[in-house]
C-alpha cells in the first residue's frame, strides 16, 4: 500500500508541477521563492481544499502557486486499495531562474 500511496503522490505532483506558470512579471523582475501549499484531495480526485503554508515572500508567486494546483484539477482518484476518503499532501512549489535555462 505504501508503494500505491507514493506513485499516487507523485503523480499529483507531476500534474501540478505540469501546470505550473512562472508570471512573467516575477521572471522579468528577478523574483524567485518557494511557496508551500497543503491540499486536501477527494476520493474521486476533486480538490476539496488548498491553503497556503509558507509563504514565497511574493504574492505573485503565492498565487501562481494556488493557481498551478487549481488548473491541474481533477487529480486522479485515489486508488481504492488505500481505502481513503481523502488525502491531505503538503507540497513545495519552487520558482527559480535557474530552472528556466
Amino acid at each position: 500500500k505504501t508503494k500505491i500511496l507514493q506513485n499516487y503522490l507523485i503523480s499529483v505532483r507531476k500534474k501540478i508541477e505540469s501546470k505550473k506558470r512562472y508570471p512573467i512579471s516575477a521572471r522579468n523582475s528577478g523574483i524567485e521563492g518557494k511557496t508551500e501549499v497543503k491540499l486536501t484531495i477527494l476520493k474521486d480526485g476533486q480538490l476539496d481544499k488548498v491553503e497556503l503554508i509558507k509563504s514565497s515572500g511574493s504574492e505573485i508567486l503565492d498565487n501562481s502557486a494556488l493557481e498551478s494546483i487549481q488548473s491541474a484539477t481533477p487529480f486522479p482518484p485515489i486508488p481504492a486499495i488505500l481505502e481513503k476518503e481523502k488525502i491531505e499532501v503538503s507540497i513545495s512549489l519552487v520558482f527559480s531562474m535557474e530552472k528556466l535555462q
